[in-house]
């Protein structure tokens, strides 16, 4: 089954919010799972290559553990998303 942009969107935050409060191995593989569907969706359905390449570097930034980074550019997705 799709999932819609709206679910996916709804996960994606709450996913980011809790990984905001706890930055953990779980919580930020969870966050990046979340941020691969909705890249997916977005690519497949949206076309919003500019959005799907943010949420990319998002993704960059769980791994390279850099906070003040991955704030930034989350802020950046949240306001366009």
């Amino acid at each position: 089954m799709i999932e819609s942009r709206e679910a996916l969107v709804e996960n994606f935050l709450r996913l980011a919010t809790d990984y905001e409060a706890v930055r953990n191995p779980v919580t930020g593989i969870d966050l990046d799972d979340a941020i691969v569907k909705l890249r997916r969706f977005l690519l497949t359905h949206d076309g919003d290559e500019e959005l799907a390449r943010s949420l990319y570097d998002l993704g960059k930034l769980i791994r390279k553990r850099d906070p003040e980074a991955f704030s930034a550019c989350l802020a950046e997705i949240r306001a366009r998303l």
